[in-house]
């Protein structure tokens, strides 16, 4: 099955998304963020604070693996070749 990504011109906004995922994550975990979850509620008993924390990296897993699914493979190069004309 052919990558989406691949042969698209879509390889610059992707390039965008892969720096700011982390850029967004980072935001997402800066303690003005993390102080608004800071609740005494829990839910299933797990604090509200601790639930956050695991769905911003589940969600910036999961974004990394699309991201990375959709970008083209970098072009295979000629190594093997040029390493046998040289020698």
């Amino acid at each position: 099955m052919a990558r989406p990504g691949k042969g698209s011109g879509d390889h610059r906004k992707l390039e965008h998304a892969a720096f700011m995922l982390p850029v967004f994550g980072a935001v997402l975990l800066l303690p003005p963020l993390l102080d608004a979850f800071a609740v005494r509620d829990r839910l299933f008993g797990i604090p509200i604070e601790v639930l956050y924390l695991f769905a911003v990296w589940i969600l910036l897993i999961v974004g990394a693996g699309l991201v990375s699914w959709r970008m083209p493979r970098p072009e295979r190069r000629q190594t093997q070749n040029a390493s046998q004309d040289g020698g």
